[in-house]
């Protein structure tokens, strides 16, 4: 008989999927995802076909309810093909095909990461032939499960060889300016801020990029009197930094009364 394993209550909120890079889809509301993960044994169709053969245990893992629609995974799932004429996803049985050739990585993140957060990480997994029941959310959004097959990897310490939880580490907001880029006839006071809450801002007007430890500290705004490019980053302790932000400023940008 199958043996089951459980990995309860990881609450992402609104969650991302991910298959070997490429988006999957989406859920919108607080969802605390249980993940159902079942040890399957291998078998061998009545017709003598043998969808697949592991030498390692595998596990069928389910991913968790996501938006998504039809041109999505036609575009990702290997045996999901879609009709031209009708719209309809149309499932192959990928019969005589290796499907472990497949096998990507999985990755359900939150869509916000904050401190604590944590993403699910299967390390190579496929998915599993079957047909795809899609169904409508409250806010009307089509849905789907998609069943995995997740694949051993020896090469990851015994507990994680199938799938890990990964601590993330949150970024900060990017910087924005008020003006932003253009051309004004006036000098500007440029004002800058960032979303995230305790970021210090750090900015170069010599086109380098800033960090902290050569940028300057942003603590009033900015007179921009000529042409110049700002370029600012966003910083915080236990926080990855901001991407670089750039603003540019042409024109005269001469001061009032000239």
């Amino acid at each position: 008989m199958p043996s089951e394993n459980f990995v309860q209550n990881i609450d992402m909120g609104p969650g991302k999927t991910s298959y070997g890079g490429n988006y999957l889809g989406r859920t919108s509301g607080e969802t605390a995802f249980n993940y159902g993960i079942e040890t399957e044994p291998i078998e061998t169709e009545e017709d003598g076909v043998v969808d697949e053969v592991v030498n390692d245990d595998s596990l069928t893992i389910t991913v968790p309810i996501f938006e998504t629609d039809v041109d999505t995974l036609a575009l990702v799932i290997p045996w999901a093909v879609k009709n031209g004429a009708t719209g309809a996803l149309h499932v192959g049985k990928a019969v005589g095909i290796k499907l472990s050739q497949y096998a990507k990585q999985v990755e359900i993140e939150p869509l916000q990461v904050t401190a604590g957060s944590k993403k699910l990480v299967i390390h190579k997994a496929y998915p599993k032939p079957g047909p795809v029941n899609f169904g409508y959310s409250r806010n009307g959004k089509r849905v789907a499960n998609i069943q995995f097959v997740a694949i051993r990897d020896s090469s990851k310490p015994a507990g994680k060889d199938f799938f890990d939880i990964v601590p993330m580490t949150p970024k900060c907001e990017p910087v924005y300016a008020n003006p932003g880029s253009g051309q004004y006839d006036e000098a500007q006071s440029v004002e800058l801020s960032c979303a995230t809450t305790g970021a210090s801002i750090y900015y170069t007007v010599d086109g380098s990029t800033p960090d902290a430890d050569t940028g300057t500290l942003y603590e009033e705004a900015i007179t921009v009197d000529s042409p110049v490019v700002i370029k600012a980053i966003a910083v915080k302790e236990d926080f990855e930094d901001s991407d670089v932000a750039e603003f540019f400023y042409v024109g005269a940008l001469a001061e009032l009364g000239q």
